[in-house]
């Protein structure tokens, strides 16, 4: 099972923004970490943003099952409607 942390940020709401991430086994050892910016938005258009490059790479590299962790309680409600 990989585990999937992601965050992101923007200075100010709207603001410059940008996102990280980082995928680990079940060890926790780092399988592959990224980030990237974005340019002027909002941090919950961000936090969408980045869960969406993170899910992208999870199935590029075959990271499945997958376990996702972030902070953004939209995307939270959002995931939770939807399932």
């Amino acid at each position: 099972m990989t585990q999937l942390n992601f965050y992101g940020a923007s200075k100010g709401n709207p603001g410059m923004a940008g996102y990280g991430g980082i995928f680990r086994d079940q060890k926790g050892k780092t399988l592959l970490i990224f980030l990237g910016t974005i340019g002027w938005d909002t941090n919950n258009s961000t936090e969408l943003e980045e869960l969406w490059e993170g899910l992208h790479l999870a199935q590029h590299h075959g990271f499945f099952p997958l376990v996702i962790e972030g902070d953004s309680q939209i995307l939270i409600n959002m995931a939770n409607q939807i399932l």
